[in-house]
């Protein structure tokens, strides 16, 4: 048995805990700080299966470990960008012990030979992952034979319901409602990168080599208007969708209007919607282009507004790595995307208190809720592969990210120089302890 004292919860009660077996936790109140000169530092824990009797957190505070739902691993096809040993040490140090990939990759995960190449290198990782099937005109007629062949591996399907990286555009959806039937008893769930490609390509000609177009030409109505089509859409279905990467205050008021007319829909918001606007493309250039784009200061202050009106179904990074010599391109020849999974639980601290929301509240965004959502249905046994004590444990402190912190193979971050008010100090995950002081 382990006991590790001197614990915080988020609701700032001082705890001690007690893990049997790797896996079973018992929480007993503490009262004051307590001393035991044979403890071991939590931020000196050796990266061991063999932990010491007793630790001391220092008054760290502890959390479950995260899900993050939205991953491009890039692999197969791009490992100059990324590989999944960068990937998964990534997610370690950022608190995270299970990510759900994108299908696209190089090529695209579409067909059976890509689904199985996925798995084979997934089998080999030390973090949980799972991965979604891509759809197009190309392979839709297999759609739901390959959802239910491997359905221990795929959360659902993704729908590029407006063009991003990678050349997967899908818009017919009533083609698409014959093939998801069988999502809800799978437990799956069809997710969607929802933007207006009509209005995308009709705007296209304000382009004149300014990041800051990029903005204008996928601009509010451009997420807005494909969130309401698909949301209409669903009126005529009881498929269950998921909104990825929502950017706009609008957005999240017609989700929540949907779900109250009882729509199965839900939806997540990533830190760079959050953090950054258009007034950051004159620091950080094509480092903050993404799909879709930053907005505005005033729709980015008014997303954080709806967070803390209605609430949030998931936090999630779209970890999104290129090389640097892909990002300094000129525009519009930059590709869009932002690494981020190496600061996942500092970020959501951190966009937690621009949000004026609870800690508490958003740790529910990045463990309870996601896994209702994409493994409810008693998938859990098959997504987890034995129960663990994977906890992380978070330090409040003031700092700065620096360049040295960025763990990403791509090397590179735009939230370099962000200050945040906590940092991931170690991470329990299978019995094995991964420790980072900032």
């Amino acid at each position: 048995m382990t006991q590790i004292i001197n614990v915080r919860q988020p609701s700032a009660q001082l705890v001690s805990l007690s893990i049997r077996e790797g896996k079973h936790i018992t929480t007993t109140p503490q009262s004051h700080l307590l001393h035991d000169a044979q403890a071991y530092p939590l931020d000196k824990m050796p990266t061991t299966h063999h932990s010491p009797q007793v630790i001391d957190a220092g008054g760290a505070m502890v959390v479950p470990s995260a899900l993050d739902c939205h991953v491009h691993s890039r692999c197969p096809g791009h490992p100059d960008k990324e590989d999944w040993d960068a990937l998964t040490q990534s997610a370690m140090f950022g608190g995270v012990d299970m990510i759900f990939d994108m299908p696209n990759t190089q090529p695209p995960t579409l067909f059976e030979k890509n689904i199985q190449a996925k798995i084979d290198l997934m089998e080999k990782l030390n973090v949980s992952a799972r991965f979604f099937l891509g759809c197009n005109h190309s392979n839709l007629d297999q759609i739901d034979f390959y959802l239910e062949k491997y359905q221990a591996w795929l959360v659902g399907v993704k729908v590029y319901y407006g063009n991003s990286t990678g050349d997967m555009l899908f818009r017919d959806l009533p083609a698409l409602s014959k093939q998801l039937q069988n999502l809800e008893r799978r437990g799956q769930v069809c997710v969607f990168h929802s933007e207006d490609q009509c209005r995308i390509d009709r705007r296209s000609y304000l382009e004149n080599g300014k990041l800051i177009d990029h903005s204008i030409v996928r601009d509010d109505a451009c997420a807005w208007g494909a969130t309401r089509e698909i949301l209409t859409w669903l009126q005529t279905t009881p498929i269950p969708a998921h909104i990825a990467h929502v950017s706009t205050a609008e957005e999240v008021e017609m989700i929540h209007e949907a779900k109250a007319q009882g729509a199965r829909i839900t939806y997540e918001v990533c830190p760079h919607h959050l953090i950054f606007s258009t007034d950051d493309y004159a620091k950080h250039g094509s480092m903050v282009k993404v799909n879709p784009p930053v907005r505005s200061p005033h729709q980015r202050d008014a997303l954080r507004r709806s967070i803390a009106k209605y609430g949030l179904d998931c936090f999630a990074t779209d970890h999104a790595p290129h090389t640097i010599q892909e990002k300094n391109k000129p525009y519009p020849d930059c590709p869009s995307g932002i690494p981020a999974v190496e600061f996942f639980y500092p970020l959501l601290f951190h966009c937690a208190s621009l949000c004026q929301v609870e800690l508490e509240e958003a740790v529910a965004w990045v463990t309870r809720k996601p896994q209702a959502i994409f493994m409810g249905h008693n998938r859990a046994e098959s997504f987890l592969p034995e129960p663990a004590a994977n906890l992380v444990f978070m330090e409040e402190k003031n700092w700065q990210i620096k360049a040295e912190h960025v763990k990403a193979k791509s090397a590179w971050s735009p939230y370099v120089g962000t200050h945040l008010n906590f940092a991931v100090k170690a991470h329990l995950h299978r019995g094995k302890w991964y420790s980072r002081t900032m």
